[in-house]
């Protein structure tokens, strides 16, 4: 919040993007490793989850378009939720290779004939923080989505009560989906 609010709009989009990827990351190798242990798998199986999982963290960049597809195979997302997904992807990712529109350029008074491209200037525009606020509350659903389907007890919690206590009145608003929605009425 801090990088949106104080005119970093690129870096607030980059934290937003590593949050989401992170979250389809995350329940796409979840999801895996809760159908091993249903199916009581053997440990050749598990270590070969785990050595999947290596591999992705040295490749770094993950087909994310693609989890997203397994995600809606899976049942954890409908193809609406995939079709918002992608779309919410796309947006934060536009963000993050500079477009022209909110590159700065500067001229140093000792530096006679250089000019510095600045990407990380600061600046108020209320166009861009008012795009980064839209996916902020997108990628903060998402992320609930997954608390609900995948930890449900944190509802219990005092803490869990009183996200629930807030979060009620103005769910539509967000955009919560009627059954991440029912799982919180049902934990108020």
């Amino acid at each position: 919040m801090f990088l949106a609010f104080s005119g970093h709009y690129r870096q607030a989009m980059q934290v937003l993007r590593c949050s989401f990827e992170n979250l389809i990351s995350g329940v796409y190798f979840h999801s895996d490793l809760c159908e091993l242990l249903k199916s009581g798998a053997a440990k050749e199986e598990f270590a070969q989850l785990e050595k999947r999982f290596s591999e992705w963290k040295k490749g770094g960049r993950v087909n994310i378009r693609a989890n997203l597809e397994v995600l809606r195979r899976i049942g954890f997302l409908d193809s609406i939720e995939e079709k918002k997904w992608k779309g919410l992807y796309r947006n934060i990712s536009r963000f993050i290779h500079t477009p022209k529109k909110y590159v700065c350029r500067i001229k140093h008074a000792d530096m006679a004939n250089i000019e510095v491209v600045c990407p990380a200037s600061t600046y108020f525009n209320k166009d861009a923080l008012r795009t980064w606020s839209n996916s902020f509350q997108k990628v903060f659903v998402a992320i609930l989505k997954a608390i609900v389907r995948y930890h449900p007890f944190v509802l219990e919690t005092k803490s869990g009560k009183i996200v629930i206590r807030d979060l009620l009145p103005i769910a539509k608003e967000l955009g919560i989906p009627a059954q991440t929605l029912n799982s919180f009425t049902a934990h108020a």
